[in-house]
């Protein structure tokens, strides 16, 4: 436990070294979560039509895969263990970015609707969609180049980021709604994207910090 806690407190202190505004807080945990986590091979059970993780609780990796420590510590996540670490570093008060959790699913995918979790930021009072798991495995509309469906075995395969991906990073519902499925009327209305030339200006600001992050 020590060791997470000092995990946490370390990365914390880092966003507050490097970052001078919320947007590179959110840019750093991005990129720091893409370069560090990976997305496991998981099995799927079926209820109607609806697919969810099939894990072994006795398997002390698999059953952190939920867990902000298996994101930390073990590097190895699904989105619900993703989407808890970016809430709990961002809602960190030194931090201090509002952050929810939303529940929906990824369709279209082998026909099917796969449970998923990812974030909601409100930043100066406009809300986002943040999908930090969705850009480690890259864009679904090329899930074949690098997370598949096995569709004989029921299960996920597992995949790594390559380069950093901001497709999912602060957009509106409109860049979500030919891949996620969500109740829209129980969580905020994420009307428009953040600007992208704002993004790539303040990625620009952390990289003349020296900013790296290592694969």
């Amino acid at each position: 436990m020590k060791q997470f806690e000092n995990h946490l407190k370390s990365l914390i202190s880092n966003i507050k070294y490097y970052c001078n505004n919320d947007i590179q807080k959110i840019l750093y945990l991005h990129n720091f979560i893409q370069a560090t986590v990976e997305y496991p091979n998981i099995k799927l059970f079926k209820i109607l039509d609806k697919k969810f993780p099939l894990l072994n609780p006795l398997n002390n990796l698999q059953r952190n895969y939920f867990t902000v420590y298996g994101t930390l510590i073990n590097k190895e996540a699904h989105c619900f263990g993703i989407a808890k670490t970016v809430k709990l570093i961002l809602n960190n008060p030194e931090i201090n970015i509002k952050c929810k959790t939303i529940v929906g699913y990824i369709k279209n995918l082998a026909k099917g609707k796969i449970i998923h979790i990812w974030n909601i930021i409100i930043i100066d009072d406009k809300t986002y969609h943040l999908d930090t798991t969705f850009d480690i495995t890259r864009n679904l509309n090329t899930i074949k180049k690098n997370m598949s469906f096995k569709e004989s075995l029921n299960e996920i395969s597992g995949s790594k980021a390559t380069k950093f991906c901001y497709e999912r990073f602060l957009v509106g519902e409109s860049k979500l709604k030919n891949t996620h499925l969500w109740n829209e009327n129980k969580y905020p209305i994420c009307r428009v994207d953040y600007p992208i030339d704002s993004i790539k200006h303040e990625i620009n600001q952390l990289k003349n910090k020296g900013l790296k992050f290592v694969y």
